[in-house]
């Protein structure tokens, strides 16, 4: 039988590591999503502590951001969620960067704003997505009224947390304007409002750790630190509001607003399993051909190899039909 060849079709994409401090080696270098990478270390954007913490073993921030609590913790968990794990990171973050803890009196309330804020009005009503993770006036209002008369409230927020899976950037004035209802309520009740914006997530974690008061918002982060907080001075633990555990004091909502909310919140769900069902289902596309070589070999001389360069092979194919030749 004679020796057949084929063209061999290498698309070949070139993807630099960006890396501060890391082995660049050992750096995954995927993008979340097309276009919004997890290459980009420049923001604290697509940081993602919490998700490292309960949900995944992915290595990418011990990639992207090396001196991270991520990092730091990612190499010490015997397993998810170890929350021994990452008080002993807070501590050693502590220690190589000092800094004063809040105020014995002072209530520490977290906002989960950015990319889930996504409707001009998130302070009156929840909006169609990410209903979860933002809470509207009646709970403002509930939370105000079990806070001593003119305590010390400082806002932890940030209003550039992007979204990974959607690609999904919210305008920052949004986030604004959101904060500027909040301390416009909370000044009217007579509290002394102060902000920490758009700092780095792993001081504003270590500063909710030591809070002797926390509000918590939705989402895995806000949960975390919750957790971070009655855990960390066992002697002492910290006294947490919100909807659900870790809480320590669960947040009663009016009737009306809590219903409005579940319906949100189940919509969102809903529309995420519709996505989901859609993205898994067959497609009959026309794959995208980046043709970076073509060279003909024998069929039982075809090797991959991994290669060198920082490039990564996003796709192999044999071409036969009339590239098929015989000797």
């Amino acid at each position: 039988m004679g020796r057949r060849t084929a063209l061999l079709a290498l698309a070949l994409v070139s993807m630099p590591c960006v890396v501060v401090g890391g082995d660049a080696a050992a750096c995954p270098c995927e993008p979340c999503v097309e276009g919004v990478g997890m290459r980009d270390n420049a923001s604290w954007g697509f940081y993602r502590l919490s998700d490292v913490y309960a949900h995944t073993l992915s290595s990418y921030n011990a990639c992207f951001w090396p001196r991270s609590l991520a990092c730091d913790y990612s190499h010490k968990r015997t397993h998810l969620s170890d929350l021994d794990a990452f008080l002993a990171a807070v501590r050693r973050r502590l220690a190589r960067t000092p800094e004063a803890p809040p105020a014995a009196d002072e209530v520490v309330w977290h906002l989960r704003l950015g990319d889930t804020v996504d409707c001009d009005d998130a302070f009156e009503r929840p909006c169609a997505r990410n209903a979860k993770y933002v809470l509207q006036r009646p709970f403002f209002e509930a939370v105000a009224a079990r806070l001593k008369p003119r305590s010390v409230i400082t806002l932890i927020y940030a209003t550039q947390h992007a979204g990974c899976k959607d690609a999904h950037r919210t305008p920052p004035e949004r986030s604004r304007a959101y904060v500027a209802a909040a301390i416009q309520l909370l000044r009217s009740r007579g509290f002394e409002v102060r902000e920490r914006a758009d700092g780095e997530p792993d001081a504003d974690m270590t500063y909710m750790c030591r809070a002797r008061t926390l509000v918590l918002a939705g989402g895995g982060y806000t949960r975390l630190a919750g957790e971070c907080a009655r855990a960390f001075d066992a002697a002492r633990p910290a006294t947490v509001l919100g909807l659900a555990a870790p809480a320590t004091d669960l947040v009663e909502l009016p009737r009306a607003y809590r219903n409005s909310r579940r319906d949100a919140i189940d919509a969102d769900k809903a529309r995420r399993a519709a996505k989901k069902q859609r993205e898994s289902s067959p497609r009959d596309e026309e794959p995208a051909i980046i043709l970076g070589r073509v060279a003909e070999f024998s069929f039982n001389e075809i090797t991959i190899r991994t290669n060198s360069g920082n490039q990564t092979i996003k796709r192999v194919e044999l071409e036969l039909g009339p590239h098929v030749a015989h000797d």
